[in-house]
Order: structure tokens, then sequence, then C-alpha cells
């Protein structure tokens, strides 16, 4: 079987990474730890994800004469879609990221704080050339962590390479290369929320050709998990 991979958002770092990029975005901040928000097995099965890891990142820096440690977490689930003519492909991404709400001198200061759906999509972008990110399409309120949190829509396209050789009915798509790149469209998901002292936010990216992969994302951010 032929397996491809977004070049924009999956492999080493992923699209968490680019979501969360927490090391720019926690540049001034404190010594706070974060818990992880991660997907229960039901929600999982239900969904048909598999959950790739959760990655710890500290982050130690200077400020206000203090030397501050943030502590935050990447959760990666993926899912394999079947793209006709294609192959099969990991092309369904779903990330949360949590950040603590940091507090220095009686003052507020990470930025996910004042942060937005719409800027956080603009960070994705700047760290992904091969991830188009276009206008907001739609929006829908879920229920999750007992709140109810508005999802954006948003519509773009990625960039998919072979991770392997190609067989031989796909020898008009690649030559097996890395380099070589496939566009297809995509939808993506952002919300961004506090819940128990922590920042969360949630991104998933799935191909629109698949009209039943928003339902599946509503189902792993209803099946959310986060204590602090």
């Amino acid at each position: 079987m032929n397996r491809r991979r977004f070049v924009a958002t999956l492999g080493a770092g992923s699209v968490v990474a680019s979501a969360g990029c927490l090391g720019s975005l926690i540049d001034d901040l404190t010594t706070f730890a974060s818990t992880p928000a991660t997907v229960t097995e039901d929600a999982l099965a239900a969904a048909d994800y598999e959950h790739k890891g959760t990655e710890e990142m500290v982050e130690t820096r200077e400020f206000a004469s203090e030397s501050v440690e943030v502590t935050n977490y990447i959760s990666q689930y993926h899912r394999t879609v079947e793209f006709p003519g294609i192959g099969s492909i990991e092309a369904a991404v779903f990330a949360t990221i949590t950040s603590p709400q940091v507090g220095v001198a009686g003052k507020d200061f990470n930025p996910l704080d004042k942060w937005d759906d719409d800027e956080i999509v603009e960070l994705i972008q700047e760290q992904y050339e091969q991830l188009q990110i276009d206008s907001s399409v739609d929006s829908r309120d879920v229920a999750t962590l007992d709140q109810s949190e508005s999802v954006t829509t948003y519509e773009g396209q990625a960039a998919l390479a072979s991770d392997v050789a190609p067989d031989s009915s796909d020898l008009s798509l690649l030559d097996g290369t890395v380099s070589d790149l496939t566009e297809i469209d995509v939808l993506v998901d952002v919300a961004t929320f506090k819940h128990d002292g922590d920042h969360v936010v949630i991104v998933g990216v799935y191909p629109d050709h698949v009209p039943e992969e928003s339902e599946r994302v509503t189902t792993l951010i209803k099946g959310l998990e986060h204590e602090a």
C-alpha cells in the first residue's frame, strides 16, 4: 500500500507544532505548568483516529528579573483516508495544545489569552508555506469539558508528498521522491478556549472530499479529557 503524508501538517512536528509553535508563542512567559488535553479511547474508536503521542514542551525564560519555566503539552491524532487514484494517506490530523495561564507581578502574559481563531490560523500559515489557509467558511458550537465552545472552519489547500515509491498505478502522479507534491483541498477546524487554568487550542486538518470528517472531529472534541 502506498503511503503518503501531508508535507505541511504531518511528520516531525506535525500541524501541532505549527499551531502551538510554543517556542515562539511563549518567548516572554513564565514558570507554570499546564496539563495535557487528550481524547478518550471511546471517542477515538468512534472517530476512527489513532493517538500518535503526547509531547511535553518546557520553555525557560527570563521575565521581570525572574527565571521562569512554562510547561506546555501537544497531543497528536491521525486518521488514514483513502483517495481514489492516489492511495491511502494519513490525511486527517487532530491536535490539542495546552498552555498555562501565566501571571507575573499580578499580570497575565500568555499571548493565547488574547488570541482568537483567526490569529491561530495566521500562525499556522506563517509556519508552513505548503499549507494555504483561506477564509473561514463555517462555525459550530461543540459541547466539551462541561462547556460549549465555538469551532471555526476554514478552507484551504495542503501539499502531499510520497514517503515511498508509488506502485505502477501511481506513476503518473509521482516518481517516488519526497520532493514530488500533490495539492488537495482541505478544511481546517480551530478552537481556542480556557479550561481549569489552562489555555486550550484545538486544530483539525482534513480533506474536504470526505463529508463525514467534520463529524469525526466533533466527536474528538466532545471526547476531550483535561484535568488541572
